[in-house]
């Protein structure tokens, strides 16, 4: 039903409504503005990311199929996509940190690997040593709210296979973490 309604709100816009943009910020700010931090850790550089994000949202918004996904998840692709290529074009110049609770909550990752200073090293091993479908989903997992079902629908596979990446990709990364 949700979907339903940013579906008409989207062909009001598309339909020359522009103001109606406004509402779909309103109601998906915050979720992305929490999204993006958890990867910039900066709030300035937050604010001007997500500003980034939703002016990509509002060019690709004729692009949006909602036959594909739902308009959340199709917003979190345009989100996850652009802020791997931010901190892949920013890594040098920023300091991410990881939130304890975030990580722990799915992994144990946090108590066995990470601590705050390693972990621009444990991204860019992740960059560096998984496929780039198989980083991506670990960006969802560990920052986004979305379900491994959301995170499926967004890289197009199905819950199990999702499940099974994050699994072998953390196993992977633990590996090489455990190695040096």
């Amino acid at each position: 039903m949700e979907n339903c309604v940013d579906y008409n709100i989207i062909k009001e816009i598309l339909n020359g409504d522009k103001n109606q943009f406004n509402q779909l910020i309103d109601k998906y700010y915050y979720e992305i503005f929490k999204f993006t931090y958890n990867q910039v850790n900066d709030v300035e550089k937050t604010k001007d990311v997500v500003q980034e994000i939703f002016m990509r949202i509002y060019k690709k918004l004729s692009k949006y199929n909602p036959k594909k996904a739902s308009f959340r998840t199709w917003i979190y692709r345009i989100a996850n996509n652009y802020c791997i290529n931010y901190h892949r074009d920013h890594h040098k110049d920023q300091h991410l940190v990881l939130h304890g609770e975030r990580i722990s909550d799915s992994e144990d990752i946090l108590n066995n690997l990470i601590k705050k200073e390693d972990v621009s090293y444990i991204l860019d091993l992740m960059e560096k040593n998984l496929s780039q479908r198989n980083y991506k989903i670990l960006i969802l997992h560990f920052y986004s709210d979305l379900s491994q079902t959301d995170i499926g629908e967004t890289m197009n596979l199905a819950p199990k296979t999702v499940r099974n990446i994050v699994s072998e990709s953390i196993q992977k990364i633990r590996a090489l973490v455990g190695g040096e």
